[in-house]
């Protein structure tokens, strides 16, 4: 089926991007799942002590930047003003062919040591406002 004129269409050039906060939900997700199957494994109640918010906090921010941060990195390359990448794909694909994977992760641990405190305090302020 053809689309008709009347369709939206993606030009190439459009960028789709994911925001800090789209970060936030996924870490936010992430650690109320995991705090949820740990107390159904643990038969207790669902409540947590301020270490365990700081340890979900910190291993969804973890996840979430693991599963994210690749695309950050290729973002940041392809708004290069000497950036000579036809697109997304290869600039991945040349990322990896001349680094390897650890390419796709360059910059990561100070990114982390930025992040963490801030997501850890957030959860906790959070968990203790809302109760």
């Amino acid at each position: 089926m053809e689309p008709s004129s009347s369709w939206p269409t993606r030009s190439s050039n459009q960028d789709t991007t994911i925001s800090d906060s789209d970060l936030s939900i996924l870490s936010w997700y992430v650690s109320t799942s995991l705090a949820y199957v740990l107390n159904s494994n643990l038969s207790r109640s669902f409540t947590q002590t301020t270490l365990e918010y700081l340890a979900f906090a910190a291993g969804s921010k973890l996840f979430a930047a693991i599963v994210t941060y690749p695309y950050q990195v290729v973002r940041a390359r392809l708004q290069e003003q000497n950036s000579s990448y036809e697109g997304a794909m290869e600039c991945v694909t040349q990322t990896v062919k001349h680094e390897g994977m650890k390419g796709l992760y360059k910059g990561i641990t100070p990114y982390l040591i930025h992040v963490m405190p801030n997501i850890c305090l957030v959860f906790i302020i959070y968990e203790k406002m809302s109760k």
